[in-house]
């Protein structure tokens, strides 16, 4: 039911969206104001950028209408070298590299394995009941549509940063900044009011942000995100998120959408082995097979074969096997060996035994 109303949402409601220009506020952003606001977001936008890699897990919950998911999330990644490895639990994994962007569905289940690979300067990504998390676009995560690693680079934020409309900027808490936002920047077909709460003191993060879609006729969506930060190597992470999804203008403390996560890093800004953004390496602890499908461009998937076992790739079963074996040929050696020394005694004694007969003077 929430999906249908989502999908209707999206086809028939969004296109009805008036000119934003209906709802800027009368007055103009005083410049002085307005140049406090513009270095204010690009800050951000510097301390998001400043993340070049890490490995952190993340585990919470993500919800969506009915469907809930408990995650237990791996992300491994090195940004500059568009390096991206995801793993959520039993539901999902993706890899990117210098060559593929892989995505392995099911990967607990030998038998309905499968992994599709796509170019990785031309891929798409697929839900299949999990998203996959941008670790620089952390604190825009929503759980509905694809994402695609270290697609905050394309985003708004980061590629129109300047652009943006900055309509407000005002001191909230001590060093706590409010700046609000008209966006995209241009003649989109939809606008959002933005408002982002600023920490000036601990590296320009973002504590709070609270979205409202503008010009929708019959309904309003309201997004709110809420993150706490720890500086780890000289570098601002996030450590909790939290996002709601509100339908104002049908019940308005009723949530769509929910995601509540704790992030916690290994390591922030450290070098990482090329070799651990191999397809082999991700599924080392996996047993079985995986039929690998090529994804290209506008064609059906299509059988590349089915990825068997190698010795990088060891199934644990068949390692179990051959030890068994070589268990039972040391024993049955190790038999032989014993039933050999016992002969060569019973032969050893039975020669003494007749030496001493032989050397024993005859009975008178």
């Amino acid at each position: 039911m929430i999906k249908t109303f989502y999908r209707t949402l999206i086809f028939f409601v969004f296109p009805a969206v008036l000119s934003a220009a209906a709802f800027l506020p009368a007055d103009e952003l005083d410049p002085a104001l307005k140049e406090k606001a513009d270095k204010a977001l690009q800050a951000v936008d510097e301390t998001i950028m400043s993340l070049h890699s890490g490995v952190c897990r993340i585990w919470g919950k993500t919800v969506e209408g009915s469907e809930a998911i408990e995650d237990d999330i791996y992300l491994l990644f090195d940004a500059d070298a568009n390096y991206y490895r995801f793993e959520n639990g039993d539901l999902k994994r993706a890899l990117l590299n210098k060559d593929y962007y892989y995505e392995v569905w099911a990967p607990a289940d030998p038998d309905g394995r499968s992994v599709r690979r796509s170019s990785s300067s031309d891929y798409t990504t697929t839900s299949t009941g999990c998203r996959i998390v941008d670790p620089l676009g952390l604190i825009f995560f929503t759980p509905g549509g694809n994402k695609r690693p270290f697609n905050y680079r394309e985003s708004t934020f980061h590629a129109q940063n300047r652009d943006i409309e900055k309509i407000g900027y005002e001191e909230i808490e001590p060093h706590i900044f409010k700046v609000t936002t008209i966006e995209p920047p241009g003649d989109a077909k939809w606008k959002f009011l933005l408002e982002y709460h600023i920490d000036t003191q601990r590296g320009y993060t973002v504590n709070h942000i609270d979205m409202t879609a503008l010009g929708l006729t019959d309904c309003s969506i309201r997004h709110v995100h809420d993150i706490t930060w720890k500086n780890i190597n000289d570098t601002w992470v996030p450590t909790t998120y939290a996002f709601k999804s509100f339908n104002t203008g049908i019940n308005p403390d009723e949530e769509h959408r929910r995601v509540d996560w704790k992030i916690e890093w290994e390591s922030v800004n450290e070098a990482v082995d090329p070799g651990l953004f191999e397809l082999e390496t991700m599924l080392a602890d996996l047993d079985g097979y995986a039929a690998t499908f090529t994804n290209e461009p506008g064609l059906s998937p299509a059988l590349l074969g089915v990825h068997e076992l190698s010795d990088s790739f060891e199934n644990p079963r068949t390692r179990f096997g051959v030890l068994l074996w070589f268990r039972i040929l040391i024993l049955l050696a190790g038999t032989i060996l014993v039933a050999n020394g016992l002969r060569k005694l019973i032969i050893s004694r039975r020669a003494e035994k007749t030496a001493t007969s032989e050397d024993d003077p005859p009975v008178s």
